[in-house]
């Protein structure tokens, strides 16, 4: 059985969602198409797209750390909107 979503949780996800959204759209293009591509690739088991996306940021090292940063700066911009969301 599937227990029911409350009216809280319901809202806590759109907002966290429409909190995502507006943050990737604070990022520069380069650090918005390499955040989606990192989640993309990394789901998948498209190893050529891994490949090509590892070796187009200087290696799997630095593709974590540059991945790493990009996440840092959106769970504080999503931490921030959330709190402004529920205001």
């Amino acid at each position: 059985d599937v227990l029911p979503v409350t009216p809280q949780e319901t809202d806590k996800k759109e907002r966290q969602s429409y909190c995502l959204g507006r943050c990737l759209e604070q990022l520069s293009e380069s650090d918005r198409d390499l955040i989606t591509n990192y989640y993309q690739v990394r789901g998948r088991s498209n190893t050529e797209a891994r490949k090509r996306l590892i070796a187009e940021h200087g290696g799997q090292n630095t593709l974590r750390v540059k991945a790493f940063r990009i996440r840092l700066k959106l769970r504080a911009c999503i931490d921030s909107c959330m709190d402004e969301t529920t205001k």
